[in-house]
């Protein structure tokens, strides 16, 4: 235990080779990962040594004991140890109190101070480094947390818990030193994403935020477990981390173990993100604000320290957009549309009411639904649905290929893509063993990407008897070889001119140059029916849900439907009621399930 006069051993660190937790190492740490602390009181005791060999100097000097010294209230000091437990939480660290003596002190002592050194700081502090001053932390009495309450998400808090990692041997992120020249990205240099930076939007030091952060941040615990370990018995049991409407957070949740949960209880939209590293938006929005207070922008506010595993997510009541990671997730959303993510491992997703899109990722996932209208995405994987309904009242039918809509008798419907089984409540049905719609796709391919819309009954059914008898490709030239078709691509139409026409109906924009030339190149050598056939194959043949394709895939199964429906119910859409219900269709899987079921009535022939 060190005196008023000498300081504790202190040690080295190696640098890690990642830039972000190098950022923030001094290269200085305690020998010990015990570290005492005291509060100074009247009277107090310092060292008179010459501010070289880590003292204040003499009591003339400009020393901080020797100005404006005042100290921390009985309540201040209760903060300051909630403060030292935020450490301790994620790092191998065990902080003791002792009574701040004339013969003892603590590694880490805490006081007002006011003299030259601090015009416009809030506060600094010593690193580590076995002198009288190590670990000394200096509040400013001018500044604005001068006897303050120094509650959560305040200013003064947060320079508590940054003055903290000085003591413990962090850097500020975007300085450079002899020992350390590592300074960090300047995309990451923000209090968002560590204590020690100076900015909240990043790289912007006169900006802050509406609510600081109450813990270190992901990659300050990064730092202090590459210095002092993790502390893996912090919450190593099974744990619910619980969030509410209403509540402001900004933190960094570390766990040491067990299955945990991110759960949200409220009616507000909300995003949970499983990932380690990423952060979810929880209770009060935060924001980023100027010099002047205005908002700059909304940052993510919960964050999932590295090392952290989370198993499940929760949504609340509102919208929830829920991403799981690569453990194999049990996510499940709530009463409104939600959005939900898997990852690669195996996961279990409910959407429950509303409409929801789904979509799993490289494991074998269960979806839990028929509950509302919902799109499920499966991914790679053998993927199930599971619906409570008996399979009585289960009716599939294939759109494409790989997507089936599934209905019950109450209206309940989901569309299914790259899916394997529907377990209903008595068996379990494999999609392979679904009867063909005897469709012909590759012709509703050529009619939404030509004329961007469904087919109506007559044309559909005329064309498909020739595609009988001559094949898909030669009766594409022939529709491109019509007086009615050249009307909209007439012959004089360049190359360029006819493929982005088409790239633009199938993809909803115009081609980058690269595609450009690539499809003209093409064009130069072929017919333009080819072209489409090639163009159309290409935006089918990627898993659906790939931002770029789904606005195509999209329509096809809505044409898909379309063309089944008028056959259904003996009757034919006008063109122009094809077109109007098939220009509702965006990227959005949404607009193709609300359409369903519910729009395309009308306009009948």
């Amino acid at each position: 235990m060190p005196s008023p006069t000498t300081g504790s051993p202190s040690g080295t660190v190696q640098l890690s080779g990642d830039p972000l937790v190098d950022s923030l190492l001094s290269t200085y740490k305690w020998q010990s990962s015990t570290i005492t602390y005291s509060f100074p009181h009247s009277p107090s005791w310092w060292s008179t040594d010459t501010f070289e060999n880590g003292g204040y100097g003499p009591s003339t000097s400009d020393g901080e004991p020797w100005h404006n010294l005042d100290f921390l209230s009985a309540a201040e000091a209760a903060r300051f140890r909630t403060a030292l437990q935020k450490w301790s939480n994620v790092a191998n660290l065990n902080f003791v109190e002792v009574a701040d003596t004339q013969t003892n002190v603590g590694d880490i002592r805490i006081a007002y101070t006011y003299n030259q050194a601090m015009v416009n700081s809030e506060a600094y502090s010593y690193y580590p480094q076995a002198d009288a001053s190590s670990g000394d932390i200096w509040f400013s009495t001018k500044a604005d947390s001068y006897h303050s309450s120094f509650a959560d998400g305040s200013y003064g808090y947060l320079s508590m818990l940054h003055e903290l990692g000085h003591t413990l041997g962090l850097k500020h992120p975007f300085a450079s030193s002899s020992l350390n020249s590592t300074v960090i990205d300047p995309n990451f240099d923000s209090q968002m994403y560590t204590l020690m930076s100076y900015s909240a939007q990043p790289g912007d030091h006169t900006s802050f935020f509406s609510y600081n952060p109450t813990t270190p941040m992901v990659i300050d615990i990064e730092a202090i477990q590459q210095i002092y370990g993790a502390n893996t018995s912090y919450n190593a049991g099974n744990t619910v981390y619980n969030y509410q409407q209403g509540h402001d957070y900004m933190e960094t949740i570390w766990d040491g173990g067990g299955i945990n949960t991110l759960s949200y209880t409220g009616n507000d939209a909300v995003l949970l993100d499983l990932n380690e590293g990423h952060g979810s938006i929880l209770g009060n929005l935060v924001y980023t604000l100027d010099q002047n207070g205005n908002k700059i922008d909304t940052v993510r506010n919960v964050w999932i320290a590295f090392g952290t595993k989370m198993q499940a997510a929760i949504g609340g009541a509102g919208v929830n957009y829920i991403y799981g990671n690569n453990y194999g997730n049990v996510l499940t959303g709530g009463i409104s549309n939600d959005e939900i993510t898997g990852g690669s491992g195996n996961d279990n997703i409910t959407g429950g009411g509303g409409d929801d899109i789904l979509t799993g990722g490289g494991g074998n996932d269960t979806f839990i639904g028929l509950n509302g209208k919902d799109v499920v995405n499966g991914g790679s994987g053998s993927n199930m649905l599971q619906v409570s309904q008996t399979s009585s009242h289960v009716h599939i039918s294939q759109l494409r290929a790989n997507s089936f809509l599934v209905e019950d008798d109450a209206g309940n419907l989901s569309i299914l893509r790259d899916m394997q089984q529907v377990m209903t409540a008595d068996r379990t049905i494999s999609l392979a063993g679904i009867a063909s719609n005897s469709i012909n796709q590759a012709l509703i391919d050529i009619y939404v990407a030509a004329f961007r819309r469904a087919p109506e009954t007559s044309g559909y059914n005329y064309w498909q008897g020739e595609v009988a008898s001559k094949g898909i490709a030669a009766i594409a030239d022939t529709i491109f070889s019509l007086d009615i078709v050249k009307q909209l691509y007439p012959s004089s139409m360049s190359s360029s001119q006819f493929v982005t026409a088409i790239y633009n109906n199938v993809f909803n924009k115009a081609p980058d140059a690269e595609g450009l030339a690539y499809w003209s190149k093409q064009l130069d050598s072929t017919s333009r029916g080819s072209v489409v056939i090639n163009m159309t194959n290409a935006a089918l043949g990627v898993a659906d849900g790939v931002d770029g394709k789904d606005y195509f895939q999209n329509r096809v199964d809505w044409a898909e439907y379309a063309v089944s429906y008028q056959a259904k119910n003996h009757s034919e859409f006008t063109v122009a009621h094809a077109l109007s219900l098939t220009d509702g269709i965006s990227a959005d899987p949404m607009t193709l399930i609300k359409l369903i079921g519910s729009a395309e009535q009308g306009a009948l022939i």
